[in-house]
């Protein structure tokens, strides 16, 4: 734990948004299995033109040196609408200000999270319970998408690699 917490540090993230996910998640394990796509039916939450920054170990030109992003950041058409990935239930939105946006945090079942990040305005709040096919926002020219279990972050590319 104490190493994902360095990871989470470094990683660039709004550190309010870390500050909630750290506490959360530190009060929230329950022990369970680890999720997978064969379980909890997944979609991706729009379309998307390009992976911005990679789940894992990336390179960053301004702090120049290696930080850890801890879900996938993507380019998507400005204004897109935002599906959950699964239905779920609104845990928490987060107002990031002008550059960071919204996010919005979605818990799935007892140990499978979203966090959507960079959204220019939701269309739900916090308690809200989701359904596949309602938008939780709209998208900026970028989508963040975070999925985290029990066990802490998840690549979003191996949950949706057989879509």
């Amino acid at each position: 734990e104490p190493a994902l917490q360095y990871v989470m540090r470094d990683s660039g993230i709004e550190e309010k948004a870390l500050g909630f996910l750290d506490s959360y998640f530190d009060n929230h394990f329950i022990s369970t299995a680890p999720v997978n796509n064969k379980n909890i039916p997944l979609q991706l939450p729009c379309q998307f033109v390009n992976i911005l920054k990679n789940y894992g170990w990336n390179w960053d030109s301004v702090s120049n040196q290696q930080v850890f992003c801890n879900g996938i950041l993507m380019q998507v058409n400005d204004n897109s609408p935002v599906l959950p990935i699964a239905s779920g239930k609104v845990e928490q939105i987060i107002d990031g200000g002008n550059e960071e946006g919204f996010s919005i945090l979605v818990k799935h079942d007892e140990s499978f999270y979203s966090y959507y990040g960079k959204l220019n305005k939701p269309s739900v709040s916090a308690g809200d319970n989701l359904s596949l096919v309602k938008p939780i926002g709209l998208s900026s020219g970028e989508l963040y998408l975070e999925l985290r279990n029990q066990e802490g972050p998840i690549d979003p590319r191996t949950v949706f690699q057989e879509k």
